[in-house]
């Protein structure tokens, strides 16, 4: 009998650098493929796009849906098909674009319109496109934030808050109370989606698809905006690099991303797939 009926996998930081070329290290490659071809399924849980992710689950031969845009999003990558998507509610999707119209930050929106490609717009750059393509991914548009269209919604926004700044955590809380949910997806980044939705969310509505009971999955990630997953799965493991409190909420610790410890973590937790 196998040991897992999922392997779900994060992306930045567990087996994509988000500050390099978006090309996964062979080793990986070669254990998903290795654990894939033994017959346990696998598949991305990541707050990346499904437009980003399509040239990635091509590489890892993934072929279920994957939970994107920090969980607003599930849906077949290779297609485009969305099983489902939860955006702002439209009165808090204005409020959004009303208060990134005139903040100081640097603000990535994500724009929903049904039956329509992504958006993704900026206020402004303050630095090399260079620094913001791998955080907000390609293409966007640099726009002055104009009034929705009445059929579109935001469906993810993310703020520009490097540690060297304020934490606007407790500010963006106030403003927007209990309409936005916020996480903290890497150091310099804030993330806001619908209220109640997260990775963990997007990952119960993938495995409600799939059938898949949430103790049956292995799941490997590296930052707060996986502590969902963990919470939810019934195996976790994080990264060597990632924060000491996301550690402390997994069954094990990886090697780092440049020691390829998401293949170490399958050789450890799936040692038999295929060999």
């Amino acid at each position: 009998m196998r040991r897992f009926d999922l392997v779900l996998l994060d992306l930045d930081g567990t087996i994509l650098d988000p500050g390099a070329d978006p090309c996964i290290d062979p080793r990986v490659v070669q254990a998903v493929t290795r654990v894939q071809q033994a017959g346990t399924p696998v598949t991305l849980a990541t707050g990346r796009t499904l437009d980003y992710v399509r040239p990635l689950v091509r590489s890892l031969g993934i072929r279920l849906p994957v939970v994107a845009s920090q969980g607003a999003v599930v849906g077949f990558a290779q297609t485009g098909q969305i099983l489902h998507e939860e955006p702002l509610d439209r009165p808090t999707s204005h409020e959004v674009v009303a208060w990134a119209r005139r903040a100081r930050h640097v603000v990535a929106l994500y724009v929903h319109r049904q039956g329509h490609p992504l958006r993704v717009l900026q206020n402004r750059e303050e630095r090399e496109p260079s620094y913001y393509d791998p955080l907000f991914g390609t293409p966007r548009c640099l726009v002055g934030f104009g009034p929705l269209d009445p059929d579109e919604r935001v469906l993810k926004f993310i703020a520009v808050n490097p540690p060297d700044q304020p934490d606007m955590t407790a500010w963006l809380r106030r403003r927007f109370g209990c309409r936005v949910g916020l996480t903290r997806t890497h150091a310099d980044l804030l993330e806001g989606t619908a209220p109640g939705v997260d990775k963990g969310s997007g990952v119960a509505r993938l495995l409600e698809y799939l059938a898949i009971p949430p103790q049956r999955v292995l799941f490997i990630g590296d930052n707060d905006n996986d502590l969902p997953v963990f919470r939810l799965v019934g195996t976790g493991v994080a990264m060597g690099t990632a924060p000491e409190h996301v550690q402390e909420a997994a069954a094990w610790i990886a090697p780092p991303m440049a020691q390829a410890g998401a293949a170490v973590a399958l050789d450890r937790f799936l040692p038999d797939e295929g060999h």
